[in-house]
């Protein structure tokens, strides 16, 4: 009687272990190996399984393209570049070649290049295995991460990606995530629903840090955070510091959002928001400017009215020089010379709001030239007495 029960498979290759185990170790490293064994190796099941592992390998990998092998040769520049010609191909099948590589990756640019390489071939498909490279110690390899959170189609894909960098120990990955959740928006029901989801609180501080930042990197792309920052900010502090990013790298579309500031009842911000009026090339407030000049207790008003006039190519009105001479002190009237001369150079960073931060004591005034004789009496008074 025949027996017909199937072979056992790792039976018939028990003899060539040796074999099947660098197989194994090859299959994953070395598409050369197994063409080798699927062609040379005694066991006709270890020759199926090498050739099952090659097929498998050319399938998904691009296996025996010289491109594809030149992601792992030592020379580290011809290996990025190699890495950046995958990525310009647009061809797909190298996916999982390049996502082999990442973890054996050691030089952190070489993994970015292969980060920037699987994000532009495979897109929100492959975002599981890029948020999984979140873990990279790697700083910037984290920060570009979040650039590409911003690009997903997936708000809960987004908004869990966002969250994570807000606890990276890493104050630069934090204010990135800052920044992107401000611009991404609320989370909708699906994240914040969740019991791993953590609503951010930030300080004014945090603000304050962010808008700064900002500022020196000077990305348009952060605009929409800026003018988030200064609408509906009750903090006086977060939306002076925010228009005065605005002032730097701000556009004529983000008018209207500056606009709003000056009802602010705080006058440093209505100057501010003024002063950046005026930088942008607005010229719809300028009764409000004139108003300024002639009613406005407030330097800082003086000033950025003043400068607001100018900068629209009017001269300031004999009753608005003549008006409250005391407050029209020299060095406000440097400051104004000075930030229109900024202004009309195109130089925005050096325009600033004007502060009073010591009296002028030199200057004199009735209120000066009052006190100075009550001081001088006191001292008549007090001398005279102990003399007696």
């Amino acid at each position: 009687m025949c027996d017909t029960s199937p072979l056992n498979p790792w039976q018939e290759v028990a003899e060539e272990q040796q074999k099947l185990e660098l197989l194994l170790h090859f299959a994953g490293d070395d598409p050369e190996a197994l063409r080798t064994a699927a062609r040379s190796v005694g066991s006709p099941a270890l020759r199926s399984l090498a050739g099952l592992a090659l097929e498998s390998l050319e399938a998904g990998g691009g296996v025996g393209d010289e491109k594809a092998e030149g992601i792992r040769i030592p020379d580290l520049a011809a290996r990025i570049g190699s890495i950046r010609t995958l990525r310009d191909s647009g061809d797909s099948q190298y996916l999982p070649e390049l996502k082999r590589r990442v973890p054996r990756e050691e030089v952190p640019s070489a993994r970015l290049e292969l980060i920037e390489a699987i994000a532009a071939l495979g897109g929100a498909r492959e975002w599981p295995f890029l948020a999984r490279c979140f873990a990279d110690p790697e700083k910037s390899i984290r920060l570009r991460l979040l650039e590409l959170a911003l690009v997903l189609p997936s708000q809960e894909e987004r908004f869990a990606l966002i969250l994570k960098a807000l606890r990276d120990p890493e104050r630069a990955v934090k204010d990135r995530a800052m920044a992107a959740l401000m611009v991404s928006g609320a989370p909708g029901r699906d994240v914040s629903g969740s019991p791993a989801y953590e609503e951010p609180r930030l300080n004014d501080g945090d603000k304050i840090a962010l808008a700064r930042q900002l500022v020196q990197r000077e990305d348009p792309d952060m605009l929409p955070l800026l003018r988030r920052l200064i609408e509906g900010e009750e903090s006086a502090p977060v939306t002076l510091e925010a228009l005065r990013t605005l002032t730097v790298i701000g556009t004529p579309e983000d008018t209207p959002s500056i606009r709003n500031c000056l009802g602010r009842p705080e006058p440093e911000v209505s100057a501010q928001a003024l002063l950046t009026l005026a930088v942008l090339g607005d010229r719809t407030e300028l009764d409000r400017a004139r108003q300024w000049t002639l009613e406005s207790d407030r330097a800082c008003l003086h000033a950025s009215a003043g400068v607001y006039l100018l900068a629209a190519g009017e001269e300031l009105r004999q009753e608005d020089r003549d008006s409250r001479p005391s407050r029209h002190s020299a060095a406000l009237v440097e400051h104004v010379r000075m930030n229109v001369a900024a202004i009309k150079c195109g130089d925005r960073a050096r325009v600033e709001l004007y502060r009073q931060t010591r009296p002028d004591l030199l200057t004199p005034t009735p209120a000066k030239l009052i006190a100075l004789l009550l001081f001088f009496a006191a001292l008549y008074v007090w001398l005279w007495f102990r003399s007696r």
